[in-house]
């Protein structure tokens, strides 16, 4: 088929009854493609048969071998999902046309193997990073804590409103004086990089006392070294199902609150590419699991933290303090058993008291 063919059959393609079924419109004369819509509008590629092995990282966390249910019946397929842009029509359309060039109605696989390139080029702009997902997994988490120790629905919004890690804020989490900087890392220790020098140093007043508190909460997840190990329950699908239940008695689209809407709203706009809890939660792209090795807490004001402070780059004139940026490695231990704090939950409920009542020492 021709590209203007396999476009005409991507723009007429209408959307899903339910969720569950696809209205798949098959092409070629094996039927072995298919073109079909999510609820959302994007554009799913079935490649019917046995599942098709990628080589690049890319596209297998991207791909998808499943038993699917159309219009006509259940069937097994690889699926490929593009967004629900306009302009990923044609994109689908290109890939489409490429696997046929390549005689994918008589060897599926080897057109598979030989278009993957122009494959893994499309789904190259939508990857959010391992980087950045861990990253969203680790801002979570704290907010499942800091939400679990707000009291009431509107604490619980304040607390959700002081998260700004999806506006790409400076910090994670501001309220008031008080700020938090999540960093999260698969390394065995607290090793993170900072992007600029504010993360790790508070605000201060003329004579270099800190005016905020300011901590940095270091969380290490591990990846299994077996994919079966009970022990790794961590992902980001689980994490933003256990928020959403701090906020709400159910996760179902149709039974939710308004503060679980705007959570996910602001989850979707954490990742460039856009990450639809509904709709993506499945995906492979997403389904890497971790447990978790240690959290900890620290105090960025203590001066025994030794790390590279505004005051330092500003020593000299030359150098643009904005542009700083560099890797920290934080011991285990900075200030007895003060620095870092390894107590969550009670640094969530004295954040929160902050947050909420002003005052860092009230605990009721």
């Amino acid at each position: 088929m021709t590209f203007e063919e396999l476009i005409g059959v991507c723009r007429q393609l209408t959307l899903p009854r339910d969720a569950d079924t696809r209205r798949v419109e098959w092409v070629g004369h094996s039927r072995v493609i298919g073109f079909a819509l999510q609820p959302d509008g994007a554009t799913e590629i079935f490649l019917k048969g046995e599942a098709l092995p990628p080589k690049s990282a890319i596209v297998r966390r991207h791909v998808q071998w499943d038993t699917w249910r159309g219009s006509s019946g259940a069937f097994r397929a690889t699926r490929v999902v593009l967004p629900p842009d306009d302009y990923y029509r044609p994109v689908a359309a290109l890939i489409v046309e490429e696997l046929f060039r390549h005689e994918a109605e008589t060897n599926l696989l080897r057109a598979f193997e030989a278009v993957e390139p122009i494959l893994e080029m499309a789904l190259r702009r939508l990857a959010a990073s391992d980087d950045v997902i861990v990253g969203l997994i680790g801002e979570l988490r704290l907010l499942g804590y800091l939400l679990t120790a707000a009291p009431t629905p509107t604490s619980k919004g304040i607390v959700l409103e002081s998260w700004g890690g999806h506006r790409q804020q400076s910090r994670d989490f501001v309220a008031g004086q008080v700020a938090i900087e999540v960093k999260t890392t698969t390394r065995p220790s607290s090793v993170h990089r900072i992007s600029r020098i504010s993360q790790v140093d508070p605000d201060r007043d003329d004579t270099g006392q800190p005016v905020e508190k300011l901590y940095l909460v270091s969380i290490g997840l591990s990846p299994p070294e077996d994919p079966g190990d009970p022990a790794a329950t961590i992902s980001l699908p689980q994490s933003v199902d256990d928020a959403l239940l701090v906020l709400g008695p159910s996760t179902e689209p149709h039974e939710r609150t308004e503060l679980q809407s705007l959570l996910l709203t602001r989850i979707r706009n954490y990742l460039s590419a856009g990450y639809d809890h509904d709709t993506m939660r499945t995906w492979p792209a997403f389904q890497s699991k971790y447990s978790l090795a240690f959290t900890r807490i620290y105090d960025m004001a203590d001066p025994n933290v030794q790390v590279l402070r505004l005051a330092d780059a500003r020593r000299y004139s030359a150098v643009n303090e904005n542009s700083v940026a560099y890797e920290i490695a934080l011991p285990d231990q900075v200030t007895g058993d003060l620095n870092p704090q390894l107590d969550v939950p009670a640094f969530a409920q004295k954040v929160v008291c902050t947050i909420v009542a002003g005052d860092f020492g009230h605990t009721s």
